[in-house]
């Protein structure tokens, strides 16, 4: 993750004075193929908009609202565009 340049470390000594770093956990996860997975999490509920953070962004979206979201562009006949955007590790070198 460091060497693709995903996030950077900071020490608290560095941050501004008055802010305090976002707290973060670990969590871990085994596949249904048996693959290990761990994704570091950031607890957000503890940031201040416009503070802390100044984009908001939506988590992905589950198969039920998908399929109504499907099903209404179906019924109605509307057009839809569909796109996957891969940020992680758009500018990394592999």
């Amino acid at each position: 993750m460091e060497r693709n340049k995903v996030y950077r470390k900071y020490n608290k000594n560095d941050l501004p004075s008055g802010q305090k770093p976002i707290k973060c956990k670990w969590v871990f996860d085994i596949k249904r193929n048996g693959v290990f997975g761990a994704c570091l999490v950031a607890k957000c509920f503890s940031q201040v908009p416009g503070l802390d953070c100044y984009l908001q962004c939506s988590p992905v979206v589950n198969d039920v609202a998908f399929r109504i979201w499907l099903t209404c562009v179906l019924v109605r006949q509307l057009q839809t565009l569909a796109f996957d955007v891969e940020t992680a590790f758009l500018h990394g070198s592999f």
